[in-house]
C-alpha cells in the first residue's frame, strides 16, 4: 500500500515540476503600433499629406548597436492606393535601443528612410509624378 502512495506522490511531484519548468520562461513579445504622417512635401505633391500605420514585435530587440526588426503589418494610403507590408520589405530601425524610424521601399518609386541619429529626422521621398521629399512623423499609439 505504501508503495502505491509513493508512486502516486512521485508522479504528482514530477507533473508539478514539469509544469513549473514550462511556465518559468514565458514569452514577453509585445506588438508595438505606430501611426505616421507624411507632410511638408515639396515638388509636385507640395501641400499634400498622407498617413498610415505599422506594427512590429519588439521581443528580439537587444538595445545594442544598430538593429532591424521586421514589420508584421503596414498600411499606407498614397495617391489613392493602399500599400501594405506585401508591397516591399518594411523594417523598423533602432540604434542602441532608440527607435530611429521606418525603412520601407517599394516598386512604386517611393521610400521611407529612418532617421540617421534619432527619430526626429526620418523622411519620405518619391518619384511619382515628378520628384520630391518630405517629413515623416512617427508616433507610437499602442502595444498589444
Amino acid at each position: 500500500m505504501t508503495n502505491i502512495f509513493q508512486k502516486l506522490s512521485f508522479v504528482a511531484t514530477t507533473t508539478v515540476l514539469s509544469l513549473s519548468v514550462i511556465n518559468t520562461n514565458p514569452v514577453n513579445a509585445v506588438s508595438i503600433i505606430y501611426d505616421f504622417e507624411v507632410n511638408n512635401l515639396d515638388g509636385s505633391l507640395a501641400g499634400e499629406t498622407y498617413s498610415g500605420f505599422f506594427e512590429f514585435d519588439d521581443s528580439a530587440l537587444t538595445g545594442i548597436g544598430e538593429e532591424f526588426l521586421s514589420v508584421s503589418e503596414l498600411s499606407f494610403d498614397f495617391l489613392g492606393i493602399n500599400y501594405t507590408e506585401a508591397d516591399g520589405f518594411p523594417e523598423v530601425v533602432f540604434l542602441d535601443g532608440d527607435f530611429l524610424g521606418l525603412n520601407f521601399e517599394t516598386d512604386a518609386e517611393f521610400s521611407f528612410l529612418e532617421g540617421l541619429f534619432d527619430s526626429s529626422d526620418p523622411f519620405f521621398s518619391y518619384n511619382i509624378p515628378g520628384q520630391g521629399e518630405g517629413a515623416s512623423t512617427d508616433r507610437q499609439i499602442g502595444e498589444t
